[in-house]
């Protein structure tokens, strides 16, 4: 079964995710248009905008999950207030526009800015 992500800290449409694509990208704004209004990015799991400090820490395209070979794995699409992982009560900083990203384990929450996902396999 897929994974999933929970809502810890945060606003969002949903208290849950389920992980069913190879590539999940978290963000503020639903879609993300060019200078010609052209989508370019579109989010899965969206903070909402303007729904205060904690979703304000999110940037429009924050980090994406990309399943390959059965592992999970977060990776920071250059975001302003930066990607943690937090495990076993250590933080492990995500660098921006590293192509691997962290691998994830079950239990793992994940910060994006101020706001937390808990991951679950």
């Amino acid at each position: 079964p897929p994974a999933k992500l929970v809502l810890v800290t945060g606003k969002t449409e949903q208290d849950t995710y389920t992980l069913s694509k190879a590539l999940t990208n978290i963000g503020r704004m639903a879609e993300l248009t060019d200078t010609e209004e052209r989508v370019v990015r579109r989010n899965d799991v969206v903070f909402e905008d303007g729904a205060g400090e904690v979703n304000a820490s999110v940037s429009r395209k924050h980090a994406h999950i990309q399943r390959e070979n059965g592992e999970y794995r977060i990776a920071d699409d250059g975001s302003e207030f930066g990607t943690r992982v937090f495990r076993d009560g250590r933080q492990i900083d995500v660098p921006s526009g590293a192509r691997r990203g962290e691998r994830l384990r079950s239990g793992d929450e994940l910060y994006l800015g101020r706001a937390c996902l808990r991951f679950e396999e």
